[in-house]
Order: structure tokens, then sequence, then C-alpha cells
């Protein structure tokens, strides 16, 4: 996390944080999107695949949503809700999560 205090400002920024989840998702050259996921789009757990995920597979996506909540816990608020719905799936993650 970086921090930057100006003369009435204090600025906090977790770019590098971001850039390891991107990253650690092999996601560095996506393109940006106005809305972190689509609109109306319910999980349920029809979308969890039987037989579960390969442990490695879940471990992977517990450890992106966990940094994903970390980032979006201080200082993108504008995530929380759809971290939170990505939460429930940590246990079997489907392709849609």
């Amino acid at each position: 996390m970086q921090i930057s205090i100006s003369e009435k400002r204090v600025r906090v920024s977790q770019a590098s944080a971001v850039k390891t989840l991107l990253e650690r998702a092999s996601m560095q050259d996506c393109n940006p999107n106005g809305s972190p996921c689509l609109v109306n789009i319910v999980w349920t757990k029809k979308d969890c695949p039987e037989p579960p995920e390969s442990a490695e597979k879940c471990k992977q996506y517990r450890s992106l949503v966990a940094r994903a909540n970390f980032v979006a816990n201080w200082t993108r608020p504008d995530i929380s809700y759809t971290v939170n719905k990505l939460c429930k799936f940590m246990s079997n993650p489907g392709a849609v999560h």
C-alpha cells in the first residue's frame, strides 16, 4: 500500500496489490471495465461443477478472491459486493466464478 500526503490530501493506492492480483490471474493484459461484473448476474450452486474441481484449482481461486477482498476492503469499495458474492463459492468454484 502506498500512501501519499500533500497539503490537503491523503492518497492511498494499492497499485502493486492490484498488479500482483492480475498477474496471478493471468490477466495482466486485460482491458478495464466500468463494472466489476455483468449486470443482473446471479450465481447459484448450479454453477458449481460436479464432481468438485481439483484441490489446486480451488486453492488458486481462494487465493485470488482473498487478494481481491483485501483490495476491496481498503481502497476499492466499488468491487466489494462482487467479491463478497465470489467468496460464497470458495469451496467449489465453477468456470463462471
